[in-house]
């Protein structure tokens, strides 16, 4: 789509509010993983309660996990890394107890002593092994114009970890439901198989995206800015999790 603009060539069409959260989410110097995740946030966009520790502090891990552990025993963290250059794939740390934080931070170490790219250890909390098979992962389309007639896509996936098992899943998967909307048509299901409950599964999860649909294409609008064109021009994908009735946005591309 061509070259991105300077921001503050672009911060002209957007309102002071939005040309302040373009001026943060434009800054190189932080990692494009935490960005992306700051950027949701200020938009109105439930994402994980994440703590950014930087490479230098790394010693300090273990004390802040034990803290999160003390303070709610039950909730499982998950480690991630932010690189600069940003990497899409980077590995995954699950602590799930307060007896995994020694094994947990000795992978951690390992891996940042492997990459001199980690700038950040992410810290965030995740729904835990147990909850693996009530756990919804997802991802929703905002297509571009040149797209049509299709409008956008949701895919979700019933009982994984993250939305990396979109890059393997099979076509005749019944776990895996995609539905794809056309302008002025109603969504269309595509998948081959329907799991028991995927009928009530969609309901809840395209309520819970219409509810947040402005907020999400609040994020296109800066993404479009970003890159000098219009907002109908630019398709973004946002991957999310759902378990129960609450859906959190856990990244973008």
């Amino acid at each position: 789509m061509g070259e991105e603009k300077r921001p503050t060539e672009q911060s002209e069409r957007l309102g002071d509010h939005l040309a302040t959260m373009l001026g943060r989410y434009s800054n190189n110097s932080v990692p494009l993983k935490i960005r992306k995740i700051e950027l949701m946030r200020e938009c109105g966009l439930d994402v994980p309660e994440t703590l950014y520790v930087e490479r230098k502090e790394i010693l300090q891990l273990p004390a802040i996990l034990n803290d999160l552990f003390k303070a709610n025993p039950d909730q499982p963290r998950v480690l991630r890394v932010a690189c600069i250059p940003n990497r899409h794939t980077t590995p995954v740390v699950y602590v799930d107890t307060a007896a995994e934080i020694v094994s947990g931070v000795a992978k951690a170490r390992e891996i940042v002593a492997g990459d001199t790219t980690v700038t950040h250890i992410m810290v965030r909390p995740y729904s835990g092994q147990s909850n693996i098979g009530r756990r919804i992962v997802g991802r929703f389309t905002l297509l571009s114009e040149w797209s049509v007639p299709n409008d956008e896509v949701l895919e979700f996936y019933a009982g994984a970890k993250s939305a990396s098992i979109f890059e393997r899943v099979e076509a005749h998967d019944p776990k895996s439901v995609r539905i794809v909307k056309r302008v002025g048509e109603f969504p269309r299901n595509e998948s081959r198989n329907q799991y028991p409950g995927c009928a009530q599964d969609y309901v809840t999860i395209s309520g819970l995206l219409t509810d947040r649909r402005e907020k999400m294409e609040q994020v296109r609008t800066i993404l479009a800015a970003k890159r000098g064109v219009k907002t109908n021009a630019m398709e973004v994908c946002f991957e999310f999790y759902v378990l129960g009735e609450r859906i959190t946005f856990a990244d973008f591309d």
